[in-house]
């Protein structure tokens, strides 16, 4: 009888070192930049509000964009997310990203300008604009 409580003793520790982590979730994330873009270049779009929601239990998250327009969404569930971008004077984005468990995506989400975006279009940015008309130039606009 003492044999029998034994194996089954040892059948239950295997089962639970084997078996049930395999069935664990990794989580994942989703990372990545918020750029505006204008003949080719791309441009650095900082506090942009970016919202995330989606997954397996309906997550939302939302952060802001960096001085470099990075954002990053950490500890999720694989599923489908719905990622929005908001910025002031600026064409909502939306972006749909799918995630397998464990799995890291990077995303880039390009914002368009509706004219008076709060883009700081000098700085760190890939080319910079020297002035109020270079930059009406820039976004289209026929006012100087």
């Amino acid at each position: 009888m003492t044999r029998i409580y034994q194996a089954i003793l040892v059948f239950c520790f295997v089962l639970c070192i084997y078996i049930l982590p395999s069935q664990a979730s990794e989580t994942g994330r989703i990372y990545g930049n918020v750029v505006a873009k204008y003949a080719g270049y791309s441009f650095y779009i900082e506090s942009a509000k970016v919202t995330i929601r989606g997954g397996e239990n309906g997550i939302q998250k939302t952060t802001t964009s960096d001085d470099d327009g990075a954002f990053k969404f950490t500890d999720l569930p694989s599923g489908t997310y719905n990622i929005k971008v908001k910025k002031t004077s600026c064409k909502l984005s939306k972006k749909t990203v799918h995630l397998e468990d464990g799995e890291e995506k990077d995303v880039t989400i390009e914002v368009e300008d509706m004219g008076g975006c709060d883009v700081d279009w000098g700085g760190d940015s890939f080319i910079k604009i020297s002035n109020e008309l270079d930059r009406s130039l820039c976004l289209g606009s026929s006012q100087p």
